[in-house]
């Protein structure tokens, strides 16, 4: 593993990531060639342009903005119920055609896709900050935030850098796995953005989603182990911060073991038993705090029912 973090620092240069050596590029969020990149920039442009004609509210998330970055779908946080039905209206008169799922990690998530005879353009529209019907924001708060950016020359509007690590670590934990192609953006981000600590960690504190922040941190602090830059010490007054999470702890030891696996190696697969036990705080915390609806409480259910399967299997 340590071998793969000292690569953060060549990705972030721009270095082909093939020719670093390392494996798995595809599940690390990485492509060996930059065309995958600069496809992805036209059919985001090609979409960002039509949304700035509606004169609508969005924002373009989980956009790595590396050179040879793997993206493909085209995600936007659109919260206004107005925006929304604007946008739908919209990308069906241009051929796009709406999915939805009902066992996807985000239900309320709406997929539109277009296929052509060159390639596929998917727009995933989520109507609030949320990732497996768990909140990671207050509404209103990313898209209040949102600064503009351009994407061959089309303006976008993509997730303050606080806020966007934030939606890139929480995206990511959510999913179980970690990327080195997610991980060089985070730090990125770091090294070259003005970052809101206060902002960054009140939040994962308010959404108890600190022991996330936490894990992603360590790494970062690892690649950058070496290194003589006031971000270094910015990282680690910020690990120090939320270092008292129950979870925090549990991810400090596995990654002491992890980096000790010879034989271990990025996408760093977060245990599913820490996955469940923080599954298990998070909708907790959620059905305390509100009146549950029938999903809910039937993911709740499937979670206990998980959990009691895995004690059995460790007993």
């Amino acid at each position: 593993m340590l071998k793969e973090l000292q690569t953060i620092s060549h990705i972030i240069e721009g270095k082909n990531p093939r020719d670093l050596g390392i494996a798995n590029l595809y599940a690390n969020k990485l492509s060996p060639s930059s065309y995958v990149k600069e496809s992805w920039m036209k059919q985001a442009s090609w979409v960002a342009s039509i949304l700035n004609e509606l004169k609508v509210e969005y924002v373009l998330i989980k956009y790595l903005d590396l050179p040879y970055a793997y993206v493909q779908d085209i995600d936007l946080l659109v919260e206004k119920k107005e925006d929304r039905q604007a946008i739908f209206s919209a990308l069906r008169d241009k051929g796009f055609v709406p999915y939805r799922s009902l066992l996807t990690p985000n239900p309320e998530k709406i997929e539109f896709v277009k296929y052509s005879c060159e390639n596929k353009i998917q727009v995933d529209i989520y109507p609030e900050p949320s990732w497996w019907k768990i909140s990671y924001a207050p509404k209103g708060l990313i898209s209040s935030k949102s600064v503009e950016k351009e994407i061959l020359r089309t303006k976008v509007y993509v997730p303050s850098p606080t806020y966007d690590i934030y939606i890139i670590i929480t995206h990511s934990y959510a999913h179980g796995i970690i990327t080195l192609g997610e991980l060089a953006y985070v730090t990125e981000l770091i090294l070259n953005s003005p970052i809101e600590w206060s902002s960054l960690l009140q939040l994962a504190k308010q959404y108890k989603l600190e022991h996330s922040i936490y894990f992603y941190l360590m790494l970062v602090d690892g690649a950058l182990k070496n290194s003589r830059i006031p971000e270094v010490q910015e990282i680690q007054e910020a690990l120090r911060g939320i270092n008292q999470n129950l979870l925090s702890h549990k991810f400090q030891d596995y990654i002491s073991k992890f980096s000790k696996d010879n034989k271990a190696h990025f996408p760093i697969k977060i245990p599913g038993s820490m996955k469940l036990l923080s599954a298990l705080r998070e909708i907790a915390i959620g059905l305390w705090k509100n009146e549950p609806s029938f999903g809910e409480l039937a993911t709740y259910c499937l979670l206990l029912i998980g959990a009691g399967k895995l004690i059995h299997k460790i007993s």
